[in-house]
């Protein structure tokens, strides 16, 4: 008797064992295929660029991109006419072995060097993993003309002198294809010159709340009264036009208030707004400044309290 029930015992045991063995079985082999597709993924593609939540993925700029296309702008762009060999040795670092070690300018007879007195980076673009295009905008200083030679006649030399002028300005915009290739970066091909951008148009019909009158030129001494505070010609206290809780501005150093403006006030939900021109004095140039500022104001007990100083404009 005790040998059938433990032939029973042990069969109807091994029934449910064995499913749950090959249910075990598949949980393991499934969570080891899922360690293998996400290793390869990591090898793929670079860990910072891994998206597991859907999330559009921006990788950082690689090290040197801004930098790298500005250094080689103000040897690309600086150079003189009677000393070709220095350009050439100064941008050779920068180009790729298969471009010309005198790319760039091309001397002739009336050739006038120049200068780059500045350079920024203007715009980036992408163009695969390793090569990117980017734009340089330079401000370039050409020199003056030469001196009109003894040989030309009278008529010649004066209008060669009304021609001729000091150093010339200009801006330029250069986009250079770069690439980071051997451990460093390098100007992979010819830069393209390109237009300077032309300005942008607004419209000025921007709503800014309902227009309201400045009663007895309230708003207009207020003001007036801060910016003589404001600048260096005033000893007074700004906060005494400040609502309290205003954070206190500093002083505009080496200037003066001249003069406001154009004072317009509109109230909208959120207040009422001063948008005004002020013109200030420099010290040091003599000269005046036009300005604009926008302050956000309050009335309260019978006078106004500059809020907020924008700092925006229209």
């Amino acid at each position: 008797m005790s040998q059938v029930m433990q032939t029973k015992t042990k069969g109807w045991g091994s029934k449910i064992g064995q499913p749950l063995k090959r249910i075990l079985r598949w949980l393991v082999w499934a969570t080891l295929l899922l360690i293998f597709i996400r290793g390869a993924a990591m090898i793929v593609m670079p860990q910072d660029a891994v998206n597991t939540a859907g999330i559009p993925v921006v990788i950082a700029e690689p090290d040197g991109l801004r930098v790298f296309p500005l250094l080689f702008t103000y040897e690309y762009l600086d150079w003189q006419p009677e000393n070709l060999s220095d350009y050439a040795q100064r941008i050779k670092p920068y180009l790729a072995s298969a471009l010309d070690s005198q790319a760039g300018w091309i001397a002739t007879g009336e050739s006038r060097g120049q200068a780059v007195l500045n350079a920024w980076v203007y715009g980036l673009r992408s163009l695969s993993d390793s090569h990117w295009l980017v734009t340089v905008a330079a401000r370039v200083q050409v020199n003056q003309a030469a001196a009109a030679t003894a040989k030309k006649t009278t008529t010649q030399i004066e209008s060669a002198t009304e021609q001729a002028s000091g150093p010339q300005v200009r801006t330029m915009f250069l986009a250079i294809p770069v690439a980071y290739s051997g451990g460093g970066w390098v100007v992979s091909d010819y830069p393209t010159l390109l237009p300077v951008p032309e300005a942008g148009s607004l419209n000025e019909n921007t709503s800014r709340g309902q227009s309201v009158s400045d009663d007895g030129e309230r708003v207009q001494k207020l003001l007036t009264g801060f910016f003589k505070v404001y600048t260096t010609e005033g000893q007074g206290d700004a906060t005494y036009y400040l609502l309290p809780g205003c954070p206190t501005p500093g002083k505009l150093n080496q200037f003066t208030f001249s003069s406001l403006e154009d004072l317009k006030l509109y109230k909208d939900a959120a207040g009422t707004t001063a948008w005004t021109k002020v013109i200030l004095q420099d010290g040091l140039s003599g000269s005046g400044l036009i300005l604009r500022y926008t302050f956000r104001l309050v009335e309260q007990d019978g006078r106004w309290y500059i809020k907020e100083i924008m700092e925006q404009g229209v």
